[in-house]
């Protein structure tokens, strides 16, 4: 038996890339959908949470990634340590002015398409900008991800630009106001606390 915290990545990779009007693949293995604005770090998570340095490209331009990427891997969890395989889906950040209106609300339309039918989808992650209020967009894949009763994981991304008491604030704040409590994500998060509630829903 594992350490009560024990993590194991046993492999990553990155697969396909879609355009936004592309039929998702036919699969079977369980899906985490990946949302946030641009710039919120998600590439960050994803090279993180599956412990690779460059998995996901990590661009300062906000707005690069303009597909849907889904990256496989394969993990176990303790106590049980079963390995199990895993799509992380990345669609592409919110609120960047520069794609035309065309890819926005192609986007949009395949965004509610899949989180409302996918059926190998199995929860949602979120991640946000905790200084921000919630955009319309971010307001939206709750909603939709509550409709559905999927499970939903709030992300609270470059904590560390805060102290201790102000984390402890925002983090308060955003649980009284939204009723989830995010996670709390820093330069040295390595989100096992993140699998370990996976783990529990898949």
């Amino acid at each position: 038996m594992g350490d009560a915290n024990e993590v194991i990545i046993h492999d990553a990779a990155f697969c396909i890339a879609l355009a936004p009007d592309a039929a998702p693949p036919e699969t079977e293995c369980p899906e985490l959908a990946l949302f946030g604005r641009s710039n919120v770090g998600k590439s960050t998570l994803i090279n993180r949470a599956l412990g690779r340095r460059a998995l996901a490209l990590v661009s300062k331009t906000p707005g690069k990634t303009r597909t849907v990427n889904y990256y496989r891997c394969i993990v176990s969890v303790s106590p049980r340590l079963v390995q199990k395989e895993i799509f992380l889906v990345d669609f592409p950040g919110f609120g960047y002015a520069r794609y035309s209106k065309g890819l926005r609300q192609a986007f949009n339309r395949s965004t509610v398409e899949y989180l409302r039918g996918r059926t190998q989808l199995k929860g949602v992650l979120l991640l946000i900008d905790i200084k921000r209020a919630l955009s319309q967009d971010e307001e939206a894949i709750m909603a939709l991800a509550a409709a559905r009763a999927l499970p939903l994981y709030v992300v609270a991304t470059k904590m560390d630009r805060f102290g201790s008491n102000e984390r402890r604030r925002l983090l308060q704040g955003f649980r009284k106001a939204h009723g989830v409590a995010p996670i709390e994500a820093a330069k040295d998060t390595r989100f096992d606390a993140l699998w370990q509630q996976i783990s529990q829903n898949l």
